[in-house]
């Protein structure tokens, strides 16, 4: 099954997935969330238990709440959907899929402005109006902040990437250091016509110039291959456990 937030009606390996087909997914869910909430006792005040139950829902129905992630929330957060507002939700989206962030946040606003309608028999225009201006403006408040916090995580990552390529190289350029000494050879040559790969490792390392990505598998497996070939190491030596 799959699903996209720009097309309720979705080619996989068994069947086309229609909006009626979603349309039930979601009744059911509702009916389970609902189902759910009065076993467990959850009050309306309990964040907790609310996220909880969302985070079952999201595992047992995957692709549903990655594709309408406001649905589920709103059915469990604030214990509200209605199947006639989804029904035109869906259908707004066929005839209008979105192609943009933006697009996909004015989608999520006016399915809340839907919801808001369906609930509430003598709605206000004016102040439907308000509920999805109110909702459009704290969802792309919410947006910006995990774009934020995900380039934060991301660029934590990368600077944990290039700590360890560096150690690793260093680490390589020891390795080799000392086998030379055992084997009684000098120091490899340095500078460009150095015919040590990892001599040129060292001093780019030792020249501060190493920059992301430098040292990536392949040079590293060349630089290996390059001293490997020089100091005629076997496999005993470079791995004596894995050796045949």
């Amino acid at each position: 099954m799959s699903y996209t937030t720009g097309n309720v009606a979705i080619h996989n390996e068994k069947k086309d997935i229609t909006p009626e087909y979603v349309l039930r997914e979601a009744n059911e869910l509702w009916a389970k969330c609902r189902a759910t909430i009065l076993e467990r006792k959850i009050q309306p005040d309990d964040r907790d238990a609310a996220h909880a139950l969302m985070s079952e829902l999201r595992q047992s129905n995957k692709e549903f709440c990655m594709s309408y992630p406001i649905v589920i929330r709103y059915m469990c957060e604030m214990r509200l959907y209605h199947s006639r507002a989804f029904e035109k939700f869906l259908r707004r989206i066929e005839k209008q899929p979105w192609r943009s962030e933006s697009e996909y946040l004015d989608a999520q606003a006016d399915y809340v402005m839907l919801l808001y309608k369906h609930t509430n028999a003598r709605f206000d225009t004016k102040a439907a109006n308000n509920v999805r201006k109110n909702v459009r403006e704290l969802l792309q408040k919410e947006h910006d902040l995990f774009k934020e916090q995900h380039k934060k995580i991301m660029d934590r990552v990368e600077s944990k990437e290039q700590i360890l390529r560096e150690r690793s190289a260093a680490e390589l350029i020891e390795y080799f250091r000392k086998l030379r000494a055992d084997k009684g050879l000098p120091p490899a040559p340095t500078g460009h016509s150095a015919t040590s790969g990892t001599a040129n490792i060292c001093n780019t390392l030792t020249d501060n110039t190493l920059t992301n990505n430098t040292l990536t598998e392949h040079v590293i497996n060349d630089n290996i291959a390059s001293d490997a070939t020089e100091l005629k190491i076997t496999e005993a030596e470079v791995d004596p456990l894995n050796a045949k």
